[in-house]
């Protein structure tokens, strides 16, 4: 195989399925990234076995059936050194993976040529289970890299891009890290006919999202657990996905995908807590302030007694019509910083919490488009609930700190 592309067009392909590729895989054909032919274009998938990431190149087409694996962060690392707009050749020699960079020559009629670039950058790996056309087997993948099969998808439906990355971005906060129960480090999928809803919790703080979409579902709902790096993964992906997505799930996998471009996780099994009977109920609306103002508030107390050994701790006291904000720290000696912002709306009803820090400034956050934010509270204390006047689809649930 001899082929000459974009680096651009190579690397930002390569680039979004190196995402799963692991830098010290337990397995060396974890390390690979599988390039076949499909139709006489190039597809490109890499897995770890948990995950796996598939897409067609753009506009490249090759006459000849090939489908062998390759070092694809090595790979990726010689093509993002090289400088923007060049042309690469690839060559595919026996057990051998040639990629040199090129540069285009002005001739006289004003046309361009593209050539060996003289300063010779050039990068040679080996291959693995190389298949061509005339080998036998080709229909299967070469031996032991990791192709996930999920099977039929029960559930499915279609969503704008920036409506499904938005429902995982206002969620994916208040997942677990390390928790010993699986299910917290993880997002809960709750699908019905005409609506989906994602919900997180680390026990802590908990963040639900809804939005509705028609799928295929009738009278019946599917709830699926996923896992919190296939969430990581999938928010980063979406940022750079334009289309419409097709997004499908069955018992065992999560699969989004568009016409050239796929990615599938498998789910964790096991049920997801009531998450419904964890949210206060019967809480007063105690206040309401500008979302941008509060954010500022919080990132100069916050930015000013960071301490990376434990969590900040920030105390919201009512005084009047202003919201103070205030905050200490006993390292090195006693620290304290007090700030204070105008509430929106006058109210009867006393309000003073204590709250970890970076939790709200994640809800924040996650809610950036929104202008204004409220408080509900009762006797100071329990939980307090944070909802957003220009979406009620979302709600967030944060335990409070007592007060001394």
């Amino acid at each position: 195989m001899n082929i000459t592309v974009d680096r651009e067009q190579f690397l930002e392909t390569l680039n979004r399925v190196s995402t799963v590729v692991e830098k010290n895989p337990p397995l060396p054909i974890l390390s690979q990234v599988l390039l076949q032919t499909e139709n006489g274009r190039i597809r490109l998938t890499g897995s770890n076995i948990q995950m796996e990431i598939s897409e067609l190149m753009p506009e490249i087409r090759v006459p000849d059936n090939y489908m062998f694996t390759f070092a694809g962060r090595t790979v990726l690392g010689f093509c993002r050194r090289l400088p923007p707009r060049c042309r690469l050749q690839i060559e595919i020699d026996e057990d051998t993976m040639t990629i040199t960079k090129l540069q285009s020559s002005e001739l006289e009629d004003g046309n361009s040529e593209i050539v060996s670039d003289p300063g010779h950058s050039q990068l040679k790996t080996s291959i693995q289970d190389q298949l061509q056309e005339d080998m036998p087997g080709l229909e299967n993948q070469p031996r032991d890299f990791p192709i996930l099969e999920p099977g039929e998808m029960s559930v499915r439906f279609d969503m704008p891009r920036s409506e499904f990355h938005s429902l995982i971005r206002r969620t994916q906060h208040a997942m677990g890290r390390d928790d010993s129960r699986y299910f917290l480090n993880a997002t809960l999928f709750e699908i019905s006919q005409n609506e989906v809803r994602t919900v997180t919790t680390d026990a802590h703080r908990m963040a639900t999202s809804l939005t509705e979409v028609q799928t295929n579902l009738d009278s019946e709902r599917h709830r699926s657990i996923v896992p919190r790096q296939t969430v990581l993964d999938m928010n980063k992906l979406l940022a750079e996905i334009s289309s419409t997505i097709t997004v499908e799930f069955n018992n065992r996998h999560i699969r989004m995908k568009t016409p050239d471009f796929s990615f599938t996780s498998k789910l964790l099994e096991g049920a997801y807590p009531d998450w419904r009977g964890a949210i206060p109920v019967n809480l007063p609306h105690v206040l309401r302030v500008n979302r941008e103002k509060l954010v500022e508030v919080l990132k100069i107390v916050g930015g000013t007694l960071t301490d990376e050994k434990s969590p900040l701790s920030v105390r919201l006291e009512l005084q009047g019509s202003m919201l103070k904000v205030h905050a200490e720290s006993k390292l090195q000696g006693e620290n304290i910083v007090d700030s204070a912002l105008d509430i929106e709306q006058p109210t009867e009803h006393s309000f003073r919490i204590k709250a970890n820090c970076s939790y709200l400034q994640d809800v924040l956050e996650a809610m950036k488009d929104c202008e204004s934010v409220d408080f509900y509270n009762k006797d100071n204390q329990g939980a307090c609930i944070i909802r957003f006047p220009e979406n009620e689809s979302s709600e967030f649930v944060v335990m409070l700190l007592r007060n001394r």
